[in-house]
C-alpha cells in the first residue's frame, strides 16, 4: 500500500507538498529511491521540526517505509549538532545527503520502520 492511501486511511488529508495533516498532527512524507544496503538518502527541513512525525519512504527502492517522530529525529544528537552548523544555516536551514546505513541517523530512521502505530 503506497503511504498517501494509508496516511488517508488513518486519517490524514493533504495539505500542500508533502505535508498531511490530522487535527494537531503533522507529518511530512520524504519519498526516496536512494536505498540500498550501504547507504540511504535523509531529506530534512527546519520548518518540520514541531511536526508530529517525518515518514521517510524508500518503498521505491524496495525499502521500507520508516516513521520517525519529529521530536526524536529533531532532538537526536547528530541533528542538533547538524543544525549548529554554518553550512546548515547557508543551506537555508534544508539538508539532503546520503548516510552510510550504519551512520547513527540513518540506523534511527531505519529503527521505526513500519511503525505506522506511531501515527
Amino acid at each position: 500500500m503506497k503511504v498517501e492511501e494509508k496516511l488517508r486511511l488513518l486519517g490524514y488529508r493533504k495539505r500542500r507538498g508533502n505535508t498531511w495533516v490530522n487535527g494537531t498532527r503533522k507529518v511530512n512524507v520524504q519519498h526516496s529511491i536512494e536505498y540500498d544496503r550501504y547507504h540511504i538518502r535523509v531529506v530534512w527541513h527546519e520548518k518540520w521540526r514541531d511536526y508530529y512525525a517525518l515518514v521517510f519512504d524508500y518503498s521505491a527502492a524496495q525499502g521500507p517505509i520508516c516513521i520517525v517522530p519529529g521530536h526524536i529525529f529533531f532532538n537526536s544528537d547528530f541533528i542538533v549538532e547538524k543544525r549548529r552548523e554554518q553550512s546548515y544555516e547557508n543551506s537555508g536551514n534544508y539538508w539532503s545527503q546520503p548516510f552510510p546505513i550504519d551512520h547513527e541517523i540513518a540506523s534511527l530512521i531505519l529503527e521505526y520502520a513500519d511503525r505506522w502505530d506511531l501515527l
